[in-house]
């Protein structure tokens, strides 16, 4: 939990959203814009609660149903 509150979050696709609206943040910013950063988060805005991150345990039964057994 630690690494997270100080990295962000775990999520690939919460990550890259973040990267998307500081870059549009940005622009808007140049030209003029007076929009929070807020604005640009459209998939964080949708629900806040929509999707539960995985734990650790939840990932661990993921990887031992997907694992390949060999002979």
């Amino acid at each position: 939990m630690a690494y997270r509150e100080k990295y962000g979050p775990l999520s690939v696709q919460a990550r890259q959203e973040h990267i998307a609206a500081a870059q549009m943040h940005h622009m808007n910013t140049v030209h003029g814009g007076k929009a929070d950063l807020s604005v640009f988060m459209l998939f964080s805005q949708a629900e806040p609660q929509q999707q539960q991150e995985a734990s650790i345990d939840d990932v661990f039964v993921m990887l031992q149903a997907s694992a390949i057994k060999t002979p």
